[in-house]
């Protein structure tokens, strides 16, 4: 995946399951999320979003990985989401800075994001945001709108005057951020296919896979297996890989469905 701009993130990751399951996102080999619980959502095809905050992310190249550690999930993607931020001196730096999603925040919300009452001077707004300040608590006094980052803002102004502030998401772009579909986690709901053995050894077989492209990647995100299946089973045989876990995507037309597989000889 690629980041625009170093920040503060919010990651989105839309699950569904009728059982329950656990998962987390590692980027460049580092767990970032710790592990995330998902509780029943009411189906397979039942999506909701859950989100992670405050995920620090430098401009560039990086490597997502999704880690599945227990249950049964759907995942449909993830997306990146650049927070607000506020720091202590201008030119974005000072001995402290605290990152905000959209929301309204008292003075008391504030300090316990990591600020300081009335001694920010600077400020990142990712496109797509709008910020209102305020120099009195609870949305209250002087206000001075926002929709753009201002490297210091005693030429508004308004240096160490933030007291509260509101914050408004403009649109529904990923503002400015990196949005990942991993290939390896691209799922959507269709419970019958089947997988036997699984744990298995040398051989898999698959069922109600007509007209369907099979790829069997690794938990690593590499591609180790790509085939095509025109009847409604098809048997692989899996004797080259070594022992882990795997995950086995199956494509037919826009949609997909992810399998996990265990290899244990």
């Amino acid at each position: 995946m690629n980041v625009a701009a170093t920040g503060k993130y919010t990651i989105n990751t839309r699950v569904a399951t009728a059982l329950s399951g656990a998962y987390h996102l590692l980027i460049d080999g580092v767990n970032v999320t710790g592990t995330v619980n998902v509780a029943s959502t009411g189906g397979w095809s039942v999506y909701t979003t859950v989100s992670k905050n405050h995920i620090a992310l430098t401009a560039g190249s990086h490597v997502l990985r999704y880690y599945h550690e227990s249950g049964s999930l759907n995942v449909n993607w993830h997306k990146f989401i650049q927070e607000v931020q506020l720091f202590k001196d201008c030119n974005y730096g000072g001995t402290w800075s605290a990152a905000f999603v959209a929301g309204t925040y008292y003075t008391a919300n504030i300090v316990a994001a990591g600020g300081v009452n009335n001694d920010a001077s600077s400020i990142r707004i990712p496109a797509g945001y709008s910020v209102v300040l305020y120099d009195g608590d609870s949305l209250t006094g002087t206000s001075l709108t926002l929709t753009a980052d201002v490297s210091c803002l005693t030429s508004l102004s308004f240096n160490d005057k933030l007291s509260s502030m509101s914050i408004t998401s403009t649109s529904n772009a990923t503002h400015a951020a990196a949005q990942s579909f991993v290939q390896a986690v691209e799922t959507a709901p269709d419970q019958a296919v089947t997988v036997y053995p699984n744990p298995a050894k040398n051989y898999i077989t698959l069922q109600n896979v007509k007209n369907s492209v099979i790829y069997i990647v690794s938990s690593t995100g590499k591609q180790v297996i790509q085939t095509t299946s025109a009847g409604t089973s098809t048997t692989l045989n899996i004797a080259g890989l070594s022992n882990g876990m795997y995950y086995i995507k199956v494509v037919k037309g826009e949609e997909s469905v992810l399998k996990k597989l265990i290899i244990n000889k």
